[in-house]
């Protein structure tokens, strides 16, 4: 899907830095010049929303739908997901009455690739039908081709891998049928410039290298061979922009077939010259993969240390946050979990057999909106069962090291239950001071209004200390909490709770509690690579919320941004 995205987009090298951005050097290009222009500043959204705009506004003053449609379909690609939704929503809102061959087709395209970037998978897949239906109304052979990619790789990585063979055939045909050439340029604008025949070019051999990756999930050796074959051999007549780009993904796809094959000395040797290209690359997916394959086939070839350094060189990217989660990449965690349980080393079996629940976790949700079938594949069940063995397995070593210490650690004990008992006490007293100094300040409004609450200073005492370790606990994050339960829970009556917090917190209960969970919910973003590649409808239901909606809406309240920008912001600086 990426060289398909690139070709889409229309890649085109960056600008010399003396070049000028004036309104009146914009205003005084023409349409066609002002988009070629947008097309070489994409890596600066100030410039790139300057020109989209006048653009825009061009459209608007000629009152041409079409051209309008443009400018927002150039806004929608230089922000946050977030926002490029809202102008793709503009294009679909403003073109959807119109027949036109690429709006508002386009528009639930730019759509679904914003959804998918914050996991929306459901929706993603639901704005490319859509997007489909359109194209095929209006025989776009572009967009249609680009859908059917796209389509392809979701139900590879996430769905029915036939039903991606299926949907690769329809692509395929449509490559080569006999009006392809004529209807791929009716469904580009006259005045693009575009490489025409390069793009055809490039459509054939992508249809080639999307077989072979359909064969090489469905594990079909024989098919996977033979369109490899013929991937490889219209490289070899291709001179175009991307050369370089398709005999990267030659290399990779020899690495899985050849793994497939067993042939792994061929793996280690070819994924060897790899690493050495891509630790030069700022693209770490390739180098994340690159590492795995390399140490499967080390293990295979029973050099398991060797193979275990290169599996831990792939969790460390993971670990950084460099890498998206999807299905095929928990095969790594379960490698390294299978490796430490043939070293016996129990902490790190445990370590990594939680890395895959974690993992499954997070498939799990986006498996339910779109191959709910493809849960019951997911082997959680076992391993939790095998996790509670591995945990009673260190409770009972814990248990025998204790024994033989018994005296020396009960000493040790009896001393820091006295020292934290003693540091307790301290902190008791000092807190009480303070609260009956600051009851006798009357200038200090939050004391006197304790004063008016005319309820005794010990039971204030008591339901300060027994919020304390409400907060310490994260009992907050529990949904279904509510003023009565807490109320019970901490043995007091929800009259006095309510006044309390109200007082002494300055806000109501319900605000007291958006305020804990948010703010448990950033410093673990802010702080944890692996919760931020969690689904906001993750984030949002281990942090106490019922709904990714009621969570995003509370997180922008206080913080002025959504939690997904704030996610890819962080994961950008890194």
């Amino acid at each position: 899907m990426k060289f398909a995205l690139l070709i889409f987009l229309s890649v085109i090298p960056l600008l010399s830095h003396g070049q000028e951005y004036t309104q009146s050097h914009l205003d005084s290009l023409e349409d066609e010049a002002l988009l070629t222009t947008f097309n070489k500043v994409t890596h600066d959204s100030i410039i790139a929303e300057k020109i989209a705009r006048t653009y825009l506004n061009r459209g608007r003053r000629e009152g041409d739908t079409i051209k309008m449609a443009r400018g927002y379909d150039r806004l929608a690609r230089i922000f946050h997901p977030e926002k490029n939704i809202a102008f793709a929503d503009s294009i679909i809102e403003l073109t959807k009455d119109l027949n036109h061959i690429t709006y508002p087709a386009l528009g639930y395209i730019l759509k679904s690739v914003e959804n998918y970037k914050i996991n929306n998978l459901k929706e993603a897949v639901d704005d490319l039908q859509i997007a489909l239906l359109l194209s095929e109304t209006t025989n776009n052979l572009t967009l249609i081709l680009y859908i059917l990619d796209s389509l392809i790789t979701y139900k590879l990585i996430w769905g029915d891998k036939y039903e991606a063979l299926n949907l690769q055939k329809k692509r395929h045909n449509l490559v080569f049928s006999e009006n392809y050439k004529s209807e791929f340029n009716k469904a580009n604008r006259v005045k693009s410039n575009i490489a025409l025949n390069d793009q055809i070019k490039e459509s054939t051999i992508h249809s080639f290298f999307t077989y072979t990756n359909c064969y090489l999930h469905l594990e079909d050796v024989e098919n996977a061979g033979k369109y490899l074959h013929l991937f490889e051999t219209e490289i070899s007549m291709y001179n175009g922009p991307f050369k370089s780009d398709f005999v990267n993904l030659l290399q990779e796809l020899r690495i899985e077939y050849f793994f497939l094959k067993k042939d792994y000395d061929y793996v280690i040797s070819v994924s060897d010259k790899l690493i050495k290209r891509y630790m030069k690359s700022a693209e770490k997916r390739q180098l994340f993969d690159i590492y795995s394959y390399h140490g499967f086939s080390l293990i295979e070839s029973k050099k398991q240390d060797k193979g275990l350094a290169f599996l831990l060189k792939a969790d460390s990217i993971y670990d950084r946050g460099e890498v998206k989660i999807l299905p095929y990449r928990r095969k790594l965690f379960r490698s390294l979990f299978d490796v430490y349980k043939v070293k016996g080393d129990a902490v790190l079996q445990l370590h990594y057999l939680e890395k895959v629940v974690t993992f499954d976790s997070v498939l799990k949700l986006n498996l339910e909106s779109f191959e709910p079938e493809l849960i019951k594949k997911l082997e959680t069940p076992i391993l939790l069962k095998e996790k509670e063995k591995l945990i009673d397995k260190l409770t009972e070593e814990n248990y025998k090291f204790k024994t033989s210490n018994i005296w020396i650690s009960s000493g040790f004990i009896i001393a820091l239950l006295f020292l934290i008992y003693y540091f307790r006490m301290q902190v008791l007293y000092r807190r009480r001071f303070a609260i009956l100094k600051r009851s006798n300040q009357q200038d200090d409004g939050v004391e006197v209004k304790l004063k008016d609450l005319d309820i005794s200073i010990d039971i204030v005492e008591d339901i300060f200390n027994k919020l304390e370790r409400f907060e310490e606990n994260k009992d907050f994050l529990q949904s279904n909490i509510t003023l009565y339960s807490l109320s019970k829970q901490l043995q007091t009556n929800v009259n006095y709770l309510s006044r309390v917090i109200n007082t002494k917190k300055g806000v109501s209960f319900s605000n007291y509690l958006h305020e804990l969970r948010l703010s448990y919910a950033f410093q673990r973003i802010q702080s944890n690579p692996t919760f931020r590649k969690f689904t906001i409808i993750a984030i949002a239901k281990e942090s106490g919320y019922l709904s990714a909606a009621s969570f995003s809406k509370a997180f922008y309240k206080k913080f002025g941004i959504y939690p997904s920008y704030y996610i890819q912001r962080l994961e950008k600086k890194k």
